[in-house]
């Protein structure tokens, strides 16, 4: 319903994971979540690729990416949704 709201005023709803720490990524609710929501949405063309090196990235709490971490994972938001180029 919204994606086609966005879309039909010209602009592309894509979706994206931000990263979490390997302990909460295996965690069962976690897992389903992520299940529920590929299920939702099985396009992988909708799905940006974040591409930012896991092992510089840090969890204070394993949710939360501290300041460093978050503006990594921003620059490879932008980057990937850049490469979109739509």
């Amino acid at each position: 319903m919204y994606r086609r709201r966005v879309e039909q005023r010209g602009s592309r709803l894509l979706l994206l994971e931000i990263p979490t720490a390997s302990e909460l990524e295996a965690a069962r609710f976690a897992r389903e979540t992520r299940r529920i929501v590929h299920g939702a949405f099985p396009e992988p063309g909708r799905w940006l690729s974040i591409d930012v090196a896991r092992e510089e990235l840090r969890w204070p709490d394993g949710a939360h990416l501290d300041e460093r971490s978050a503006v990594l994972v921003a620059r490879a938001i932008d980057k990937a949704s850049a490469s979109q180029g739509r």
